[in-house]
């Protein structure tokens, strides 16, 4: 039997709420349930606002599930954000929070990966967070068959300002396709690295173009990390590449963000 749909309203970092009516088993409109916002990447999502703020262009969310990020950074900064979702039932969530709430999304039905086509994407039987292109990641209860586009394709048509790429251990590859067009408009990249063998592979591909590695997780470390110090645990999966050293203005712009979340 299904479980009945979860339904929570969401105070968002703008002062608005936004309700969120999301099947039964999905994972993060429980999480927004027990504690809202300040439950679920906090640091990364005041990491995602701050970054916003202080640059031109627009933010892509890859790998966005329901689009919580896209949603913080549409609602509080009405800035235009591209989400990237290829498992249908999310993808559906965030469509219909976007037509409801007027919110300057693009919700595109699509993987992102290393080359453009037809892909095979994988459900986990253990969480619709788990989803993945990589067929190795976790046991599987289905397989769909999806359209797959590059960054390569997609940053051409709005110029990036921030980047926040959680697609289940195939990071390096979503990097690898559009890493002209990264090396060219140079965005600040929010990226989730599971294990130290994919944070290798995104460390060469981005180290060689001047990017500075910093922790997210736990509240933001102004010293560049190198090697990083993986974390399996909530926001220390994900790290910020930073085409600029960052600075104490940015510090104290992420700690207000910071500072609103927790109090939403």
């Amino acid at each position: 039997m299904s479980k009945p749909p979860t339904i929570v309203s969401v105070p968002m970092p703008c002062g608005s709420t936004i309700e969120i009516v999301a099947p039964g088993s999905f994972h993060i409109p429980r999480v927004l349930a027990d504690g809202g916002l300040k439950n679920y990447e906090v640091h990364s999502t005041a990491a995602a606002l701050a970054l916003m703020e202080r640059s031109e262009g627009a933010f892509y969310d890859i790998g966005a599930n329901i689009g919580v990020f896209s949603l913080c950074v549409a609602s509080a900064l009405r800035r235009r954000c591209h989400a990237y979702e290829p498992f249908p039932d999310a993808a559906t969530v965030l469509d219909e929070l976007q037509v409801r709430y007027q919110l300057p999304i693009a919700v595109h039905r699509k993987g992102v990966g290393q080359t453009a086509g037809q892909a095979q994407f994988y459900l986990s039987d253990r969480s619709d967070m788990s989803n993945s292109l990589n067929p190795n990641f976790r046991k599987h209860r289905g397989v769909l068959d999806v359209e797959v586009t590059t960054l390569e394709i997609e940053l051409k048509r709005d110029k990036p300002a921030v980047l926040k790429i959680d697609t289940e251990t195939t990071e390096d590859q979503v990097i690898t396709g559009g890493l002209n067009q990264i090396a060219h408009h140079r965005p600040s990249i929010i990226v989730e690295l599971l294990n130290e063998a994919i944070a290798g592979k995104v460390r060469k591909l981005l180290l060689p173009l001047g990017y500075r590695c910093y922790a997210i997780g736990g509240g933001l470390r102004l010293q560049e990390l190198s090697p990083i110090e993986t974390s399996l645990e909530g926001d220390g999966r994900n790290w910020l590449f930073s085409p600029n050293p960052l600075d104490q203005e940015f510090a104290d712009t992420f700690n207000k963000w910071r500072g609103v979340l927790f109090s939403i």
